[in-house]
């Protein structure tokens, strides 16, 4: 029972790992990978076959909820990060409150610039 225990939680680490790097495509790649490792290792721990595909299976299963829940709250961050209000605050009439650098030196008079 720990072997299995053992096996649920590094797949999961697998999912948490490749969230926040990579898209869908690297869980596709690494899923036929968790799978043959996970199915080789319980057969070498004396799992009957009905055992290796539960194993397996609960395996591939864990490993992409960590994934999408890991991506899920990676989104939730980007969205708050969104939602979080700038420093480049508009008036009423679209402009900036503090006028760029040539608008600066348009109000420069000219007696000044010499």
């Amino acid at each position: 029972m720990t072997i299995a225990t053992l096996l649920l939680l590094t797949s999961a680490v697998v999912g948490l790992m490749i969230a926040p790097r990579y898209n869908a495509y690297m869980l596709l790649g690494s899923a036929p990978i968790v799978a043959i490792l996970v199915a080789i290792t319980a057969r070498l721990s004396g799992f009957g076959s009905l055992g290796i595909f539960g194993i397996t299976f609960a395996c591939l299963t864990t490993s992409q909820v960590a994934y999408l829940l890991t991506a899920w709250l990676s989104m939730r961050d980007d969205e708050r990060l969104a939602d979080e209000p700038c420093n480049d605050q508009r008036r009423d009439d679209g402009q900036n409150d503090v006028p760029n650098k040539q608008a600066r030196q348009e109000d420069v008079p000219p007696y000044l610039t010499n």
